[in-house]
């Protein structure tokens, strides 16, 4: 399912500009603002961070 940046954020109670800044990199959100955003779009925090993990440092499982 593909979700708008606006239906992420009134899903997760967020401002759709902050959303777009996370998205971008821009910033990086906080444990609590993940968890939202994950709830937001169905996702673990878990798979979010191992992603991250092995893309910016390149961890393996």
């Amino acid at each position: 399912m593909k979700l708008s940046q606006q239906e992420v954020a009134l899903r997760a109670r967020m401002d759709r500009a902050f959303i777009s800044e996370v998205e971008t990199g821009k910033l990086d959100p906080s444990v609590k603002s993940l968890f939202r955003l994950c709830a937001a779009i169905g996702v673990r925090a878990s798979t979010i961070l191992a992603r991250v993990e092995r893309k910016k440092y390149g961890y393996k499982r």
